[in-house]
């Protein structure tokens, strides 16, 4: 007897949905990284065009000697960009052929990348190791890039050399400009979320059908759903955005990170711990059998998170009937093959890596079980 997806699905107890960005786009929010450049396309391309304007003049050993009238000059017009701090810099140099269009910025990926990845045509720095250096020893001592000696400069035009004495303080300033750079995109969801989101949110969880028990969700907005006992914001939330405080997170994946390095305190698994250590409560973990997964781009930066999930699902017992449910929206006919077929190459570079993090050695073992044993479910919604 054949029975449908969604037939299949509606059977399914004790469900666990989780969430991601594409959630709250679907439901009419304005909420992804593009959107909020967009907000100020015009300020950081004007940004953007003065910093490239500096670097093509040269004069670099000016900028970074706070005892000069050149080095006053550019501080002066850094000054008139008092909105953006060190990240509006960083993000609108990485993303500088994207910001006049409407493609997709990855803020963590970029991040990651800044912190991890090292340049090995030069000392086997990373991108803030090299900055680092540049803001305290300053030019011709080290070899640079472009991207490096603007951020370099621009950090020298808004605080003093001797503030870093250390990459651990250098870091913990970054930390800080990074919490106040997520304070600024928490007000920009924050002022969109109104009764029309929440009904939207609350009719397409019944469209879904399952009976959902729980949610996670890893964007910063919460909702009221009949019948969900538990919901909880992995990344942080909005309720205390309007008194200036970040209590969200941007942050990476700690894979290869060790707890010493200065850069850990950017990882998402420290920053999910300090924000449980500012809270007087204890979220309980209610049981589930399944999960149901919507407008996650399920990257890398997030497997810490589907690891322990995968888990508690006993994912790779074959005895087990737990299921995973992913459920997507075509946005574009056009591109109907293209979002499949990504969202595919997701869920199996995840699988495969939950293979090596169980040892199992076998990539696609995982993946060809699941499948073939209706436990693991793409449908369209």
């Amino acid at each position: 007897m054949k029975v449908t997806k969604q037939d299949y699905i509606l059977k399914l107890s004790h469900c666990k949905l989780i969430i991601g960005n594409g959630f709250d786009l679907h439901c009419g929010l304005k909420s992804s990284y593009s959107d909020f450049f967009d907000e100020n396309k015009k300020e950081y391309l004007s940004m953007l065009e003065f910093l490239k304007s500096v670097w093509f003049v040269g004069n670099f050993s000016s900028l970074l000697d706070q005892s000069n009238s050149y080095y006053d000059d550019f501080k002066s017009k850094v000054e008139v960009y008092d909105m953006f701090n060190i990240w509006d810099c960083f993000f609108a140099l990485s993303f500088e052929n994207r910001l006049d269009k409407s493609l997709w910025c990855n803020i963590e990926y970029e991040m990651k990348k800044s912190f991890v990845q090292r340049d090995q045509s030069y000392p086997n720095r990373s991108f803030w190791e090299e900055v680092f250096e540049l803001v305290t020893e300053g030019y011709g001592s080290i070899k640079f890039t472009q991207k490096s000696f603007l951020c370099a400069a621009f950090i020298n035009a808004r605080t003093k050399k001797s503030t870093f004495k250390t990459i651990d303080l250098f870091y913990k300033y970054l930390l800080k400009e990074l919490n106040d750079f997520e304070v600024r995109f928490g007000k920009f969801i924050a002022k969109q979320i109104d009764d029309k989101y929440k009904s939207k949110a609350n009719a397409f969880i019944r469209k879904i059908g399952a009976q959902v028990y729980s949610i996670d969700s890893f964007n910063y907005t919460s909702f009221l759903y009949n019948g969900c006992i538990d919901f909880k914001n992995i990344n942080g939330n909005l309720e205390k955005i309007e008194k200036g405080i970040s209590n969200m997170i941007f942050g990476i994946d700690s894979t290869k990170i060790s707890p010493e390095a200065p850069e850990y305190i950017f990882t998402k698994s420290f920053r999910r711990l300090s924000l449980q250590s500012s809270d007087n409560f204890i979220i309980e973990n209610y049981h589930f059998k399944n999960i149901i997964i919507f407008g996650h781009s399920l990257n890398e930066q997030d497997y810490n998170y589907y690891f322990p999930i995968f888990e508690q699902m006993k994912l790779s017992d074959l005895t087990e009937n737990s299921t995973i449910v992913i459920l997507y929206k075509v946005y574009d006919e056009i591109k109907r093959e293209e979002i499949v077929e990504e969202l595919w190459k997701s869920v199996s570079k995840m699988l495969y890596a939950y293979d090596s993090f169980k040892n199992i050695n076998n990539g696609n073992r995982l993946m060809e079980m699941l499948s073939s044993n209706n436990r693991l479910i793409l449908r369209e919604i």
